[in-house]
């Protein structure tokens, strides 16, 4: 190799990079130029956490096989800024249940403590599902009573915590008319 083809070489790498960074979107309108020029899977696309009022866009991972990122492009809070990445989605072997690794706190501005739930995408694509871990503590008082006592019991079931907690999407829509099924459109 010769100094002039090794210069003619290195001026080529310097001047047309070999795979170019995916942008940062950092606000819901890249998001979106981003979904219309891309290709999605089923999880891919404009999502919400209705209990939160965070919307996250989830997107494929580039430096992980068979994982996608979640990041913020708009938020109600101070917590959470734009272009932030709040957890990941991973593939298995159901095409419909993912595997969800959320951070779930802050230390020195750093995003710790990640939290693993299990996510099921609804049939519709519409909706994701998620379930975390949960501990169950039951103190039976009617035990240090005589025997007779130990045989009742009460409970109550409280029908907000049977509600699914998780995700609906935004964008794109499911007619292709950027119309959502959450809210009306008029003709």
């Amino acid at each position: 190799m010769t100094l002039r083809t090794r210069t003619f070489s290195i001026l080529v790498a310097v001047a047309i990079p070999a795979f170019a960074a995916r942008p940062e979107v950092c606000d819901i309108e890249a998001a979106k130029e981003w979904c219309d020029v891309s290709s999605l899977d089923r999880i891919e696309g404009i999502w919400e956490y209705p209990e939160d009022n965070v919307t996250v866009l989830i997107r494929k991972a580039d430096d992980k096989p068979y994982a996608y990122g979640i990041d913020v492009v708009e938020a109600d809070d101070c917590k959470t800024v734009p272009g932030e990445r709040i957890g990941e989605v991973y593939l298995t072997a159901q095409p419909e249940r993912f595997r969800i690794l959320l951070f779930t706190g802050r230390k020195n501005r750093v995003l710790c403590r990640p939290k693993e739930c299990a996510a099921t995408l609804m049939a519709d694509d519409c909706g994701l599902a998620v379930a975390a871990k949960k501990r169950n503590w039951t103190f039976n008082p009617f035990a240090l009573l005589p025997h007779f006592w130990r045989l009742a019991r009460t409970s109550v079931t409280d029908p907000v915590k049977s509600l699914p907690v998780g995700m609906r999407k935004i964008y794109p829509s499911y007619d292709g008319n950027g119309s959502s099924r959450f809210s009306v459109r008029y003709l």
